[in-house]
């Protein structure tokens, strides 16, 4: 089945986010003296950042895919 790798796949991308997470916050404490690692602040704001870069790259091809017909796609498939 199509979706049985996908709580695997899943489980991958929190695992990458946390420690994308992780390291974005050092780096921000690097660059920011005011910044914390202790705070929570700090990772629900990286957070939120690779959520919009996520979403931003995202959202190109969803809105390109949205204007192609479906019956269009399905015979070049």
């Amino acid at each position: 089945h199509a979706f049985d790798a996908v709580p695997s796949i899943r489980t991958a991308g929190v695992i990458a986010g946390g420690v994308a997470g992780f390291m974005a916050a050092r780096i921000a404490v690097s660059y920011f003296r005011w910044v914390s690692l202790s705070e929570g602040l700090t990772y629900v704001a990286v957070a939120a950042f690779l959520a919009l870069a996520i979403l931003a790259a995202s959202l190109a091809p969803a809105l390109k895919a949205a204007r192609i017909d479906p019956m269009t796609a399905l015979r070049l498939d």
